[in-house]
């Protein structure tokens, strides 16, 4: 991340530099980094829970989004605060008052179950990382792409950026290490850095052999969509047409063969 992102956070919304450390590790939106880099402080909570709220969104930006509209409040409320810190902490820790009653009691049931399922996911990061420690190079490769291939079977059709970005930040969580990231020992980083690159180079390797041995059966199942499609024309922006209805990543090569079979 720019070094000046982070001079933003800790100079504006006063993150501590153990958070900025861990937004190396984060896979942010530029709709959030525009919000951190704004000059405009009017709107900041407002963008930020639509960001928080929408579903498109990363993982990881929209725990930001709801970070900085935490930070951002805090700052622009600075001088409501008592001294003590008792107001500030009463304001996270209790329902906001303008809820009714029903609201009120869905605030406290969301938070406790919150604050319960952050209690399980420290308790596995704890159990979880002294394993995941022991584990060599090799079996964090044969982990994570046992994991890949296993939950996003599209990417057994060619690599597809924003399918793999998922898998990827999907295996920590997997692992039990994703929310206590900043706790995680720079060496397993470094492994699962190695790892991501790995499973980037089988995937593209599997589907480089896929592609050999599919080629006649694609060129079949081409004209049968030519068919439905009402197409007549053999050319290669139909056949790519084909490939992205199919959701298959096919190469070049695999396109100008298909039309060399044809012609």
């Amino acid at each position: 991340m720019d070094i000046s992102i982070k001079l933003r956070l800790l100079e504006k919304y006063n993150f501590s530099l153990t958070e900025i450390q861990c937004l190396d590790r984060m896979n942010l939106s530029d709709e959030v980094i525009d919000v951190i880099m704004s000059e405009e402080s009017s709107d900041v909570t407002d963008k930020c829970l639509l960001i928080k709220n929408d579903a498109s969104q990363s993982d990881d930006s929209r725990l930001l989004a709801a970070r900085l509209t935490r930070k951002s409040s805090s700052i622009e409320d600075d001088d409501d605060w008592d001294e003590d810190g008792d107001e500030f902490d009463n304001y996270f820790n209790a329902p906001p008052e303008h809820l009714d009653e029903d609201e009120k009691a869905t605030w406290i049931q969301t938070r406790a179950e919150n604050e319960a399922r952050w209690r399980e996911e420290e308790k596995l990061f704890y159990k979880n990382l002294p394993i995941v420690k022991k584990w060599t190079q090799e079996e964090f490769n044969e982990k994570m792409f046992a994991y890949m291939w296993e939950n996003y079977p599209e990417l057994h059709y060619g690599y597809d950026r924003s399918v793999f970005v998922k898998a990827r930040d999907g295996f920590p969580k997997h692992i039990g290490l994703y929310y206590r990231r900043c706790n995680v020992p720079e060496e397993v980083w470094k492994k699962l850095d190695n790892a991501t690159e790995y499973c980037k180079e089988e995937i593209n390797r599997r589907f480089a052999e896929l592609e050999i041995s599919n080629v006649e059966q694609w060129k079949n199942e081409y004209v049968e969509w030519m068919q439905q499609e009402g197409v007549t024309k053999i050319n290669k922006t139909y056949i790519r047409a084909f490939f992205k209805a199919r959701n298959i990543k096919a190469s070049a090569i695999t396109v100008d063969r298909i039309k060399e079979l044809l012609d």
